[in-house]
Formats: structure tokens, C-alpha cells, sequence
């Protein structure tokens, strides 16, 4: 059963006349004919008595269009908030992320992400516990790990690069990842451990692996990163974390011929999500912006 045809027929039920209903439909006046009898086929009754000066809904036709008429009229409310849902999406999604990328990364995003869909109410946990994301309700997360793990949908967004770094103090004491080994090294202390530290070098591909030791460890990438800058010790962080520090100066690319790794695997930035059908619009929406805005970096 055509929508349309349900459409034509209560306009002409409200207008009594096949005539002003195609005008109305801007369509030829057969075609509003040919729309009431297929419902009259598929119904089994007829809708209208006609004749040559009047249009009257028989007894069945105007029980029926009764039943009609407030479904018809929610299934167009229905549609009118959909389309207006596409225009201005709104919505809650819950996004899990660790600490440091949500402060360093995603932050400095949601200016431009809180401009183009004001009405999404975007949930976001930070913490450095991997969050069970079906019971605690969350719609996605961005993890770091080699592989993905479960039966999540997973996109990589991207593969970060490690370089050796440090306050401007260090500069003239690091030369070659050798010069680490009997450096005070400043150590993320994170399950599973950190170190040794894996380097190859751009050029050659020369690889080297140190067991990098030091009197300070700390459990944040945060408490890290702003331990390096006060000079408390070269260390080993992702290229998205020290960005800002590089380029204001507060710290230095101790080994820019080379680059580290924490994991003998190399890892990735994966955007998990359960599997849908039927993505929620709401959902993809802050995908694609986050494919779009983190993808490649």
C-alpha cells in the first residue's frame, strides 16, 4: 500500500471532488482516479459513491480514512522530525578516551566539533582504564594497541611515532640512543611495562633496543610530559602528546635521526564502535569527524 494513494484519498474525502485533488497534487485528474482505485482493490470496499456533480464517502470508506488520518498525520510528523534531525542533528554520545589524548587531542577539537552539531550532547570519559563499553553504555572509544581486541567495529585513525625527548639541559647529553643506558632516564610507569625502549634509525633502518633505567617514574603520560619540560630526565613519548612542547621549546627532539617505539609491536590509534546495522545518525556523525580531524595525523 502506497502512502501516496492514502494521501489522495483523504484530500479528496476533505474536498469532495477527484478535480480539485489533482489540482492540489498538481497531477492529472486520471491519476488521482487510478490512486483511489488501487486502494479500493487492495481494501476489497469502495471508498466513494460518485457521480457526475458529487464525491460522498461511503459508511466503510469514512470508518476507514477516520483510522486513516492520525496515522497518516503522525507517520508525516515522524518524517518532518527526521529530516529536521538530519539538518540539526542532535542526540547523546558517549566516547571513552585515555587521559592524555583527550586532553592533548580531542580538547583542542571541540570548539569547531560544538560549532557544527550544537545540539549533540557529546559524554566524554577520560581515563587510562580500559572502560567495558557495553556495560558502562559508551558508543565508542579511541585505544592504542597493536591489534584491536573483541568483536568491536575498529577504524585506525593513526600510527604514532616516538621520539626521544627532553629539556633543552639535554641536548648536548644525548647524542645516540646508547647514550640513554647511562642516562636517568624519566620512565612512564604503565602495565604492561614500558621499557626497553625500541629505536630504528630513518636512514639505515639500524635498530638498537635499550634497557632505558632512571630514579623517576611516573603513572600519567601528562605528569611525563610536564616532567620532561621541567628537566627531570629524557624520556619516550608519542609524537601527538609532545607536539605543543616542541614547538613552544620546552623540549627538544633529543634523536631526531631516530624514532622509538614502547612496544616491540608498532601501534595504533583504533576508533572502536559496536557493530550496527543501522549506525544511529548521532553516532556517525562524531565517526566521520573524528576520521576527519584525527585520521593521519
Amino acid at each position: 500500500m502506497q502512502i501516496e494513494d492514502l494521501d489522495i484519498a483523504l484530500d479528496v474525502a476533505r474536498s469532495k471532488s477527484f478535480a480539485q485533488t489533482a489540482r492540489d497534487h498538481n497531477m492529472d485528474p486520471s491519476n488521482v482516479t487510478r490512486a483511489v482505485a488501487r486502494l479500493e482493490d487492495r481494501l476489497g470496499f469502495q471508498l466513494f459513491q460518485r457521480s457526475t456533480r458529487r464525491v460522498n464517502l461511503t459508511d466503510k470508506g469514512q470508518q476507514y480514512l477516520d483510522q486513516i488520518a492520525p496515522l497518516l498525520a503522525g507517520l508525516k510528523d515522524a518524517e518532518r522530525a527526521a529530516q529536521a534531525q538530519i539538518l540539526e542533528p542532535e542526540g547523546q554520545v558517549r566516547l571513552t578516551c585515555s587521559a592524555a589524548f583527550g586532553q592533548e587531542v580531542l580538547l583542542p577539537l571541540l570548539q569547531k566539533f560544538r560549532a557544527q552539531f550544537p545540539r549533540i550532547d557529546l559524554k566524554i570519559h577520560m581515563t587510562d582504564d580500559n572502560m567495558p563499553l557495553l556495560e558502562r553504555q559508551i558508543d565508542m572509544a579511541l585505544r592504542f594497541a597493536p591489534t584491536p581486541r573483541g568483536n568491536m567495529h575498529a577504524t585506525k585513525l593513526l600510527s604514532p611515532i616516538y621520539h626521544c625527548v627532553g629539556s633543552p639541559a639535554w641536548r648536548d647529553k644525548i647524542n645516540t640512543p646508547q647514550d640513554l643506558v647511562a642516562a636517568d632516564c624519566l620512565l612512564l610507569d604503565l602495565p604492561p611495562a614500558l621499557t626497553p625502549w625500541h629505536f630504528q634509525k630513518a636512514t639505515t633502518n639500524q635498530k638498537c633496543t635499550i634497557d632505558a633505567k632512571g630514579t623517576l617514574s611516573l603513572s600519567a603520560p601528562l605528569a611525563v610530559l610536564k616532567a620532561a619540560c621541567a628537566g627531570h630526565g629524557p624520556t619516550l613519548l608519542p609524537n601527538w602528546l609532545t607536539k605543543s612542547a616542541l614547538e613552544t621549546g620546552d623540549l627538544v627532539n633529543l634523536l631526531p635521526d631516530w624514532r622509538g617505539q614502547m612496544h616491540e609491536a608498532q601501534t595504533h590509534l583504533w576508533l572502536l564502535h559496536h557493530p550496527h546495522r543501522h549506525m544511529p545518525f548521532t553516532i556517525r556523525l562524531v565517526r566521520d569527524f573524528l576520521i576527519d580531524h584525527i585520521g593521519g595525523q
